[in-house]
């Protein structure tokens, strides 16, 4: 077997995703509720089980995260789960805390055409650099882009829902899309705006 042959596709995984049944999603939901106790407290929705059983997915499918095809893959999927986890409580015992919190305190209104009203010209630089920083990591992906220009120009989650035609359930995928990119510049040391 060479070395392309020792991963899956993500068309492979996610074929082993669906052939799982009822019983094996049950545990790994369980896992995550195990692997999660006590995030959601401090973090919210965002340190779920449910978000904890995406991201493993998510990582996998986007090739983040390689799932060789000698391993089971409900043991992948709770060994990325047991990594994202640790990885979360890590974060939040040292006082980072989600994507979504950052996203919370960034001010928006300085991405506006129009010149902003509040914050330093350097405030309004770094948000700037961030921001073009965060769009290098999707380029290519319209829908996370179009989200965070809307976001960016001060649009609601519905006013962004009706004009990209895209469900709520899709806003959140892409904002989770968006938290990942804004976690992978800080790990990079990319991230000025805090």
């Amino acid at each position: 077997m060479g070395k392309l042959d020792e991963y899956a596709s993500p068309e492979e995984f996610s074929l082993a995703l669906k052939s799982l049944n009822k019983e094996e999603l049950a545990k790994l939901a369980l896992y995550a509720r195990y692997r999660t106790r006590g995030l959601e407290k401090k973090a919210g929705d965002v340190m779920g089980p449910e978000s904890l059983m995406s991201e493993a997915v998510v990582r996998t499918l986007e090739g983040t995260r390689k799932w060789r095809k000698s391993v089971d893959v409900l043991m992948h999927l709770t060994q990325t789960m047991r990594s994202i986890s640790s990885h979360w409580r890590r974060a939040l015992k040292e006082g980072t805390g989600p994507a979504e919190a950052i996203m919370e305190r960034v001010d928006f209104s300085v991405f506006e055409e129009s010149e902003p009203t509040n914050g330093s010209p350097e405030d309004r630089l770094y948000i700037l650099e961030d921001l073009r920083a965060l769009k290098e990591i999707f380029v290519g992906q319209g829908d996370v882009l179009g989200v965070i220009t809307m976001m960016g120009e001060g649009f609601s989650k519905e006013e962004i829902c009706r004009t990209l035609k895209i469900q709520e359930n899709d806003f959140e995928a892409v904002r989770k899309r968006i938290s990942r990119g804004i976690i992978k510049l800080r790990e990079q040391g990319k991230l000025n705006y805090e």
